[in-house]
């Protein structure tokens, strides 16, 4: 007696771990040793509950932390699984600190970055960490780019206003009798506050 069986082809992947850092995505794209019609791809987290987080032999991943992800190839009731890891280095968390409004030019002004890591840091604008300069006159963003010993980076920004001065003028002096009046009115800004109660 004599039957024949055939042999499923399943292929091999070339599939290689990778390491980002937090926040960044990598794409996996599958490259199998042999294309069969009908077949199938799924992606999966090990560890997980076997929810399907991608069909396709392709998939762009972002995990939060290290990740190892089985891809499984099916074909009718064979399968084959391969295995890849994401590791994940962690980014720097950077701070530019508050928005700045300054009222009048040549003010000069200090932008220091925090994250108390030890990070290396370079601000936009060719400004540098912790050295004082001067703002122009109108509203200007600066952006500081934080990286940690690992090559990863994160940035923050920071506004910067700078208005012009007010030239206010409380008006000339008066003289007022016993139980006089007088009206007091300020110009050159757009609110006033005076002492003494007054309104203006």
């Amino acid at each position: 007696f004599i039957d024949d069986v055939s042999l499923v082809p399943m292929g091999v992947f070339d599939n290689l771990d990778r390491t980002i850092c937090a926040g960044q995505a990598t794409t996996f794209v599958t490259q199998s040793s042999c294309a069969i019609p009908g077949e199938i791809y799924e992606w999966t987290i090990e560890g997980g509950d076997g929810t399907v987080i991608g069909m396709g032999p392709d998939i762009t991943l972002s995990p939060g932390v290290t990740t190892t992800y089985i891809l499984t190839k099916k074909v009718g009731s064979c399968s084959f699984q391969d295995r890849v890891t994401v590791n994940v280095l962690p980014s720097p968390v950077v701070n530019a600190g508050p928005d700045k409004l300054i009222c009048g030019d040549n003010n000069p002004v200090t932008l220091t970055a925090d994250d108390n890591t030890g990070n290396t840091y370079q601000w936009s604008n060719g400004i540098t960490d912790g050295v004082p300069f001067t703002p122009p006159m109108g509203t200007t963003v600066y952006t500081v780019t934080a990286t940690n010993s690992l090559g990863c980076t994160s940035s923050d920004e920071v506004v910067i206003t700078v208005a012009p001065t007010l030239a206010v003028n409380a008006g000339p002096d008066q003289h007022v009798g016993c139980n006089g009046q007088v009206i007091l009115s300020g110009s050159g800004a757009d609110s006033y506050s005076w002492d003494q109660g007054v309104v203006n």
